[in-house]
């Protein structure tokens, strides 16, 4: 992936993880605009053998003339569980690492959080193109029993078989409590399986964290972070490009939140 803008960076591979500030992505906020840190990440952290991560998987991330690439192929990795991998752009500060980028909030200061995303997507094997979104009950700090993992599955090819808790017009909605694997504890895992998988779409994420109250309240929770890209398993292909992905903050007092990828390139 090649950030322009303020520090250039570039990663290709999946060894390395980037941060740096793209021209793509800007906030706005009381009419100024600034660019926010983001990062990418090649991330095949279920396969249990590094030599595996090294040997059985490649993945790339990278600019493309009119779309970000993301790319992965892995053979017959041994794997911790079904997921060998999850490589994304991330907006946010990730929990897996040191502070990565900006505090995005509570849920309760927003009015909306507005995203359009536009994509391709193909694949042999199993996998997803996806949000993977954190929300926990400490602004920092590793995850507690009460933190929830929110999914939001733009195009994919296969399903868990968890139990279905709610449906509207865009989204099927799963549920389920994961129990502690690796160095994940217990904690909350919703998913919302995109119905019509037509390379375009557009929501409130504010809007989904209301359907989750039913199960819980989520008043009190931060956005730690917004990532996007393909989770796969083993003996998978996958490619996606992504054309844009636009997200609009908006605060429902004080200000206004513009974050947008006007082009990916």
């Amino acid at each position: 992936m090649n950030f322009i803008g303020v520090n250039p960076l570039k990663i290709e591979g999946y060894k390395d993880e980037s941060y740096g500030y793209s021209r793509f992505v800007n906030i706005k906020l009381k009419n100024k605009k600034y660019r926010p840190v983001i990062s990418a990440v090649i991330n095949p952290w279920g396969i249990k053998k590094q030599l595996d991560a090294y040997k059985n998987n490649k993945g790339i991330i990278k600019d493309e003339k009119n779309h970000l690439f993301f790319s992965n192929e892995i053979t017959n990795a041994k794997t911790n569980g079904f997921i060998a991998g999850y490589n994304s752009i991330n907006l946010g500060n990730r929990i897996w690492t040191p502070k990565s980028g900006f505090n995005l909030g509570l849920i309760s200061e927003f009015k909306k959080i507005n995203i359009k995303v536009k994509w391709e997507y193909e694949s042999t094997g199993a996998s997803n193109f996806a949000f993977d979104i954190w929300l926990t009950k400490n602004k920092d700090g590793p995850l507690s029993e009460e933190d929830i993992e929110l999914m939001v599955w733009l195009d994919y090819n296969f399903d868990f078989p968890i139990k279905t808790v709610g449906e509207d017009d865009k989204f099927l909605i799963k549920y389920i409590k994961k129990k502690p694997m690796l160095y994940l504890p217990t904690y909350h895992w919703f998913t919302f399986l995109n119905k019509n998988k037509t390379g375009i779409i557009d929501f409130d994420l504010i809007e989904l964290f209301e359907k989750c109250k039913g199960l819980i309240n989520l008043k009190d929770y931060h956005i730690r972070s917004i990532e996007l890209g393909n989770e796969y398993s083993k003996n998978t292909k996958v490619k996606t490009k992504l054309f844009k992905v636009d997200f609009n903050f908006i605060k429902k007092q004080e200000f206004k939140i513009n974050i947008k990828h006007k082009r990916l390139s």
